[in-house]
């Protein structure tokens, strides 16, 4: 979904393609996700849900993964779209 509101918020910019494809790769993400398993995780243990107990950690388990995996290919993604210092 990231990549495309980049891509969509963009449009008729002066930004290149391969900056708007980095963009959208590498974007911050998971505040928003994160904060709002913080608020509901509790109110669905309250309301009942057993299974609200692993909301919150499943959330943070994907952000981390996404931050993870998000890392370890920015190298050679810049690299291959042409933005590294090296390239």
């Amino acid at each position: 979904m990231r990549p495309l509101t980049v891509a969509l918020v963009t449009i008729g910019s002066p930004i290149r393609k391969a900056d708007r494809i980095l963009m959208g790769w590498i974007a911050p993400r998971g505040i928003v996700a994160a904060a709002t398993a913080g608020v509901f995780g509790p109110e669905l243990i309250e309301a009942g849900y057993e299974d609200g107990a692993v909301f919150l950690p499943t959330v943070f388990l994907v952000i981390i993964v996404t931050v993870l995996a998000h890392g370890f290919s920015l190298g050679w993604l810049s690299r291959r779209l042409g933005l590294s210092a090296g390239a």
